[in-house]
């Protein structure tokens, strides 16, 4: 071959290069956008399940109101919780499925009856007399066998 040749084909394998590694730059430059929304899919779905029911749950709550022996008051919430666990027992609820949830003793207060601004009776509201005390006991309760859960109820 001639050396004439030899740089014609030469040229041309260069000129084919740059026209290829041009073509895959601009290609690569449309597909790489800055913009990551064009990068991802979204799938969706739907399914449905059926099943029937094996638990009913519910709450209940015993307030108890009284004077200033915390401890009188305590028992009286006691025996009022006891009697409605017992209850549930005999129903057929399981022990484990009894639970307190909530438990509160929060004082009850008196305020003076004053009238503000009057030379009268001035307020203070500074020192409110505790008169007495509330306990607020909230239990929750499982029910697995729902032929009792009306009755319960």
């Amino acid at each position: 071959m001639s050396e004439k040749i030899k740089n014609y084909l030469g040229y041309t394998i260069i000129g084919a290069l740059v026209v290829f590694a041009t073509t895959a730059i601009f290609c690569t430059m449309a597909y790489s956008d800055s913009n990551p929304s064009v990068r991802t899919f979204s799938v969706s779905g739907e399914g449905e399940v059926v099943a029937v029911p094996d638990v009913a749950t519910f709450n209940f709550a015993v307030i108890t109101e009284g004077g200033l022996d915390v401890s009188k008051v305590q028992d009286e919430n006691s025996k009022k919780i006891n009697k409605a666990i017992s209850f549930l027992k005999e129903n057929g609820v399981d022990k484990k499925d009894i639970k307190t949830s909530n438990y509160n003793l929060s004082p009850k207060y008196n305020y003076e009856d004053c009238r503000p601004y009057s030379s009268i009776k001035p307020c203070n509201y500074n020192n409110p007399e505790i008169v007495g005390y509330k306990i607020n006991q909230t239990v929750s309760v499982k029910i697995r066998d729902f032929s009792t859960t009306g009755e319960i109820l």
